[in-house]
């Protein structure tokens, strides 16, 4: 009776580990958006943001502007990015804030894309189509990847939720959605429409109603 030969290291697939795979996609994409976005500071909204998010943190700052003793729209972005001007300068927050929000982006980018297209490094193909866009077909393409402001982290979210609706895993998706409209109505606002159009079209109805309803009213009051 003959044995069966043992396979040596050299014989087996090599292989990287998915978390080790996913943390170069999200780096690599990181990278495409830092060669992409403007590099002057401050860009286009960070005067806005980033003295808004102090003067939340600092009441001192600049005492007396109308703008910034103004009603906070954006309260989510000031109450955990806006941290950063408390260590930091309003440069060093520029950079360092830019840096986390590109990060979720392509978090949420890599997601939504292995999750359409079942294979890793297919988001830097369509990062790159999706950006060419922005650039030459959108006007509000730094919106997007540029200067730190709450569309960002709100993207961020959307494509992560949009993910979820690809699965249709519903009752995740809404909560994902309702923290993309708490960080910015606009973007999570037009994501929860474009998604309930989905779920009629795919009948999420029937799927797990309950747990739909719970995950939809915790999304609600998170978008308060």
């Amino acid at each position: 009776m003959s044995e069966t030969p043992q396979k040596t290291p050299l014989d087996r697939k090599q292989t990287l580990p998915v978390w080790l795979t996913s943390v170069v996609e999200i780096l690599l994409l990181v990278l495409l958006f830092y060669l992409f976005a403007p590099g002057g500071i401050p860009g286009t909204n960070e005067p806005h943001y980033l003295c808004k998010a102090k003067a939340f943190w600092d009441a001192g700052f600049c005492q007396g502007d109308v703008f910034l003793e103004s009603a906070d729209a954006h309260y989510l972005f000031y109450f955990t990015l806006g941290a950063l001007t408390q260590f930091l300068t309003l440069t060093q927050s520029a950079i360092a804030g830019r840096l986390i929000c590109w990060m979720a982006i392509a978090f949420g980018w890599s997601l939504l894309c292995y999750t359409i297209f079942r294979g890793r490094f297919w988001s830097l193909l369509a990062a790159g189509i999706f950006l060419l866009g922005l650039h030459y077909c959108h006007f509000a393409g730094e919106w997007l990847i540029g200067g730190v402001e709450a569309k960002c982290i709100a993207y961020a979210f959307l494509f992560a939720g949009l993910s979820c609706v690809v699965r249709q895993s519903w009752a995740p998706a809404w909560i994902l959605l309702g923290f993309s409209a708490a960080f910015h109505v606009l973007v999570g606002g037009w994501g929860i429409v474009a998604a309930f159009f989905s779920w009629l079209c795919c009948r999420g109805w029937k799927q797990d109603l309950k747990w739909q309803l719970v995950s939809l009213v915790g999304g609600f009051l998170v978008s308060l």
